[in-house]
């Protein structure tokens, strides 16, 4: 959309994703999207397991890739109300859902999976098409360090990452947030070197947090949590977090 004048006069011009994606090259499904300062917009194809970056003034496709898959170790595969951190899932598709840029040069995605994939975790990935770093199975482990891990979703995937936000706040810190929608946390981490993060904390939230946004001017956190189950006494929030000094008071138990 170009908003250029008064409302009245903005218009819309159509990018076309037809034959781009290697799976279902004819039935692309962008799912989310991050827009840098160079004014490229990384656009992730969910179902197509793919990523496209298009540059919005000229609205041309500057690159895109396949997303890949990940071999995942140590992971629970069956739903038996018992967690065991046992089994093998080779080659899942990530299929990416939300996607950050987090430096001119690298972005991050969330890879929840929709059709036959979600590998667990997140991914950050070099502006053509590398993997500088991938999660593993380390987000399974710690939200079930934490209490937190969704055994009922272990034959689907896991603790299903979906939101996923940068943002640099005080002091230039860069910091990366990872929503679990099945977990109902968001796990944070700072980018000091832009392809390996460190885990800072871990947030509690709304059940199913999907939207992210960071507000660093503020040194403020907005999580969107989605679902909303009233005969469950569970409703639909949003959440604000301010940054601060000193030790983070959640999880008590690990």
């Amino acid at each position: 959309v170009d908003l250029v004048g008064p409302p009245a006069q903005w218009t819309t011009r159509m990018v076309s994703f037809d034959g781009v994606p290697d799976l279902f090259p004819d039935d692309a499904e962008p799912e989310f999207v991050d827009i840098n300062r160079a004014n490229i917009a990384a656009v992730t194809l969910q179902e197509n397991n793919h990523v496209v970056l298009v540059h919005l003034p000229t609205g041309k496709i500057r690159k895109d890739w396949n997303a890949g898959s990940v071999d995942l170790e140590q992971v629970d595969t069956i739903e038996n109300a018992l967690v065991e951190l046992d089994g093998i899932l080779p080659e899942v598709p990530r299929e990416p859902d939300a996607v950050t840029w987090i430096s001119p040069s690298k972005l991050a995605t969330a890879d929840e999976g929709d059709l036959d994939g979600g590998s667990r975790g997140f991914t950050i990935f070099s502006k053509n098409g590398g993997v500088s770093f991938t999660s593993g199975n380390s987000v399974e482990h710690l939200v079930t360090r934490l209490g937190h891990y969704p055994e009922e979703r272990s034959e689907n995937k896991g603790n299903e990452p979906e939101g996923i936000e940068f943002g640099t706040y005080r002091a230039n810190c860069p910091y990366l947030f990872v929503g679990s929608e099945r977990s109902s946390v968001i796990v944070v981490y700072t980018m000091r070197h832009s392809s390996q993060p460190r885990l800072v904390q871990v947030l509690p939230a709304g059940v199913g947090p999907e939207g992210l946004l960071a507000i660093p001017h503020r040194n403020l956190f907005v999580a969107a949590s989605e679902v909303d189950d009233r005969g469950a006494a569970i409703r639909s929030i949003i959440t604000l977090y301010q940054l601060e000094h000193g030790s983070p008071t959640y999880p008590t138990i690990m």
